[in-house]
């Protein structure tokens, strides 16, 4: 017994352990679309909440809940709480389906077992991947469905009111919050006839639910009606059907495992960090290797812990039908929309509905593998069988650790454009300028994640100290800012030039950093040394024209073309 006790708290620590190898690297990705940019720097500033919830009812649709909810990261202007106050939500969302599992299937290590999936499975995207984009919103209202399920399943169970009330709240604050959230109400019948075998009594139990989505569905109506809606994504347009579908497969193709790696080889070949076009297992970093060696005993771990005599066939059938349907009913509300079939036209595969379908993902594959072993005929195939699932989730592992490096890297770029401009505003050289400054370049990579917008860092500029400052997109006389450089050591450079001087910030460190300044057809170039300094301001001094060559040959140019 105490040597069982002993194994189990170490499987515990190792499975929390696991859980931080993904979580604590997304500390250090901040914004990765402009909303959430524009977002920030709207609620930073404190502005008329009540006024702004009237205008996203009537002009984005019935979510009166939104600027309310979506101020919660921002209460704190720090960027450490942001990230802790998303990354917390994002783990709450992951415990409450869990906890919906075990509520199902009834054994904690099929709970686990999802949990482990999950990160196996959680692939990064440079789209509006809910990991990173509106993080709180969502999976506060994944977490809410997920709970207002299990209280409707304890309502039943234990025959106590407040569980049922409880689980009509949590599902009304969904569903004002997100209209797609209407699709659930189907699992809601579901758990009910699988309680409850007299119709009048179904009926009565369902009608709640059943009353509240047909409000927000008359609500929608009302507002389409009197307050025509400026957003696009709420315009219904099924005039071309092939669009639909292909909208609809689309925003679906990314809950796929594997998805990164089949589709997104531009992205992985140029910012992994590797010397090599395509994958090469050998190569892989060791933390990688790390990572799937403890998905697959933990993955091994729970599944010999699962007693198989205790989940029926039909349940594990049932869960795998209804999985299988919700992968792709989360992505079809916008895929009757114009504006979503444009988005799948430009190849834009991951939109917020796609975590949705992630999650329905990984239930269904949980699902499949139960299915899987349960159909063991004997001994020795229950434990083949096992192994073969062992083998397949750490094969994917590692797929997936390879693609996420890459795109992780990409991501990581994005908040160096902040902390920069928190380091240029607090040096001395910007207390010395007083001049207004040109910015010629806050991105150098060309899947940018969040573009060069002036009015994004006009405000926060302005936010930050007092001063107007109106930054240049690009000018017939602002440098451009070329950098050749070996994507595989990617580095985040930005340039200011004033009338007299040029500065430039640089994100990683740089040890030596090759730059040359073509003005007015004069080459002047210029070796520093900046010593690992991870931020610094630092002045470019004119030298003699010098001719360089080097992957690290940084150019300034002084006109766009």
């Amino acid at each position: 017994m105490k040597k069982l006790k002993e194994k189990n708290y170490f499987v515990t620590i190792l499975l929390v352990l696991y859980c931080l190898f993904y979580i604590l690297p997304l500390y250090k990705v901040l914004f990765t679309t402009n909303d959430d940019a524009n977002f920030y720097l709207f609620y930073i500033q404190h502005p008329n909440l009540f006024e702004e919830s009237f205008k996203y009812i009537t002009h984005v649709g019935t979510r009166p809940l939104f600027p309310f909810i979506m101020q919660i990261p921002y209460l704190v202007d720090n960027f450490f709480y942001i990230k802790s106050v998303q990354i917390a939500f994002f783990v709450f969302s992951i415990l409450s389906v869990a906890f919906l599992l075990f509520k199902i299937f009834k054994q904690k290590s099929i709970s686990y077992l999802y949990i482990v999936l999950f990160f196996i499975f959680m692939q990064f995207t440079f789209q509006h991947n809910i990991l990173f984009a509106y993080p709180v919103y969502f999976h506060f209202a994944i977490t809410l469905l997920a709970l207002s399920m299990v209280f409707l399943i304890d309502f039943f169970i234990k025959k106590e009111i407040y569980y049922y009330f409880s689980s009509i709240l949590f599902f009304v604050i969904p569903l004002f919050m997100y209209e797609m959230h209407i699709i659930y109400v189907v699992l809601y019948f579901i758990i009910i006839i699988s309680f409850v075998k007299r119709v009048r009594k179904i009926i009565f139990y369902f009608s709640p639910f059943l009353l509240f989505s047909f409000i927000l569905i008359v609500l929608d109506f009302y507002l389409k009606t009197h307050y025509p809606r400026g957003y696009a994504g709420t315009k219904i347009d099924i005039s071309s059907l092939k669009l639909v579908v292909q909208s609809l497969i689309f925003h679906t193709s990314s809950a796929f495992p594997l998805f990164n790696i089949l589709y997104l080889k531009h992205i992985i070949k140029h910012y992994n960090e590797y010397h090599f076009p395509h994958l090469q297992l050998p190569y892989l970093h060791f933390v990688d290797y790390i990572k799937a060696f403890i998905g697959g005993y933990l993955s091994f771990y729970f599944l010999k812990k699962i007693d198989f005599t205790k989940i029926s066939s039909h349940l594990i059938y049932m869960t795998l039908i209804i999985s299988f349907i919700y992968i792709f009913l989360p992505n079809l509300p916008i895929s009757l929309t114009k504006k979503y079939q444009i988005w799948a036209q430009h190849l834009n595969f991951h939109y917020v509905t796609t975590h949705y379908s992630i999650i329905a993902m990984n239930i269904f594959i949980l699902s499949f593998i139960l299915l899987y072993i349960k159909q063991s005929s004997s001994y020795v195939q229950y434990n083949n069988h096992i192994k073969v699932s062992v083998v397949v989730i750490v094969f994917i592992s590692l797929m997936n650790s390879y693609a996420n490096r890459g795109i992780y890297k990409y991501l990581y770029l994005s908040s160096g454009k902040w902390k920069l401009m928190n380091t240029f505003i607090k040096s001395k050289i910007y207390k010395n300028i007083h001049q207004p400054i040109d910015i010629s370049s806050f991105y150098i990579h060309e899947y940018s994640i969040m573009r060069l917008n002036k009015n994004y860092w006009n405000r926060y500029f302005y936010y930050k100290t007092g001063q107007k400052q109106d930054f240049k997109n690009g000018c017939k006389n602002c440098p451009r800012l070329l950098i050749f450089q070996n994507p595989k050591n990617l580095n985040e450079v930005l340039i200011f030039e004033t009338f007299d001087k040029i500065f430039f910030l640089s994100y990683k460190p740089i040890y030596k950093l090759k730059f040359k300044i073509i003005r007015n057809g004069t080459i002047v170039s210029k070796l520093i040394d900046l010593k690992q300094i991870l931020l610094g301001v630092y002045e470019a001094v004119y030298v003699k024209p010098k001719k360089m060559k080097g992957l690290n040959d940084v150019i300034l140019v002084d006109k766009y073309y």
